[in-house]
């Protein structure tokens, strides 16, 4: 064996979770064009986020038209928050007026003045925000349910 990585490997196995939180993420896109095969694009990430005793906090909440912080619940910090914009189910064929109802309720996340990003009606919207108290989120047509997930992070 090598000189250099037997001096790498310890007696005991040491878990790399021993001093640090992880957090991980697979996503799979598709794009298709009009008579065209689709493609896809894939990303995967993960990354260590300083141990935190706080579990992640998971709320579905109402969001309407007008501007709010998001709940960010008893968390002090965050490494990453995911923002679900719940698409609705129904249980009978829905109306002309109710799809087209629907399909408005884009919701948009800003930090500080300005739109931020516009995340569409069953999308999602995953990042890592530097300043947790400073998301704010509305509703662009009337309002929708929302999932929203923060990760714990000790700052």
């Amino acid at each position: 064996m090598n000189e250099q990585i037997k001096g790498l490997i310890s007696e005991r196995p040491v878990s790399i979770l021993e001093s640090d939180d992880r957090i991980s993420a697979r996503l799979d896109v598709y794009h298709q064009q009009f008579d065209e095969e689709p493609n896809h694009f894939n990303s995967i990430f993960s990354e260590l986020i300083p141990q935190s005793e706080e579990k992640v906090y998971s709320r579905k909440i109402k969001v309407s038209e007008e501007w709010q912080p998001i709940d960010i619940g008893w968390l002090e910090s965050a490494s990453f928050v995911l923002i679900q914009n719940i698409k609705k189910r129904y249980n009978v064929n829905p109306s002309e007026e109710e799809i087209e109802s629907e399909k408005k309720k884009t919701i948009r996340i800003r930090t500080g003045s300005g739109e931020g990003w516009a995340v569409s009606n069953g999308s999602f919207f995953f990042g890592n925000p530097v300043e947790i108290n400073n998301v704010e989120i509305r509703c662009e047509f009337e309002s929708t349910s929302i999932k929203i997930h923060i990760f714990p992070c000790n700052k």
